[in-house]
């Protein structure tokens, strides 16, 4: 099936909190997470979002605008995660070459090539940068990473077990090796999950430097 492309910007994801737009924003967010559209990010929204207010009072939200903003802040540490990984394996074996912009569009951002396949590159290289990078635990560091990948991927591919309208919301998933397991997001463990995130941003930010400086 034909999946359409869509490039939103800060207007579309503030939508989701608007009383006149907010029935539209949320069922299009709706559509990415169940994979029937593709959000299409630029940089410039992402720096935007990054400097965004972050005193969001979720209490303050709808159950329906509090899962829509979970999701929204989920998908874009995944997508700044993912672009620190595409930097350094770029970063690294080109380094400020010309031809490194060309080989980062044509592998690394080719449709095909996972998030999951990233991390797996970046720690096939960790043997090769060892030295450089002797003060990080990389191990640690990537399954930090995979962790939060995962919980980020059970709001995409999870049912939505989650009973009555208030702002707990319970996901159920089944793993690989078929049991079931269940996530509970409320405001306080996503403010807890969303600090962690950005540690793990700021982290891995600091230790592609350290390979790439």
């Amino acid at each position: 099936m034909l999946k359409f492309k869509i490039y939103k910007d800060t207007s579309v994801i503030g939508g989701c909190f608007d009383d006149e737009f907010g029935e539209y924003s949320n069922l299009l967010f709706k559509d990415f997470i169940l994979g029937k559209k593709i959000a299409v990010v630029s940089n410039i929204t992402l720096k935007e979002l990054k400097q965004a207010p972050e005193n969001v009072s979720y209490e303050q939200l709808t159950r329906e605008n509090f899962d829509a903003l979970v999701t929204g802040e989920l998908t874009h540490y995944a997508i700044w995660l993912e672009k620190e990984l595409i930097t350094l394996i770029g970063g690294y074996f080109l380094g400020n070459s010309p031809k490194c912009k060309d080989f980062t569009r044509l592998f690394l951002r080719r449709d095909g090539l996972t998030f999951q396949d990233k991390i797996e590159i970046v720690k096939a290289m960790v043997p090769l940068f060892a030295v450089a990078a002797a003060p990080v635990d990389w191990n640690s560091l990537l399954r930090r990473v995979e962790e939060f990948k995962a919980f980020r991927n059970a709001f995409s591919h999870g049912f939505d077990a989650s009973t009555g309208e208030g702002l707990n919301i319970v996901i159920e998933v089944v793993t690989r090796s078929g049991k079931e397991k269940q996530i509970n997001v409320n405001p306080k463990t996503h403010r807890e999950l969303m600090a962690e995130a950005e540690q793990l941003l700021a982290d891995l930010r600091a230790a592609r430097k350290a390979v790439n400086s």
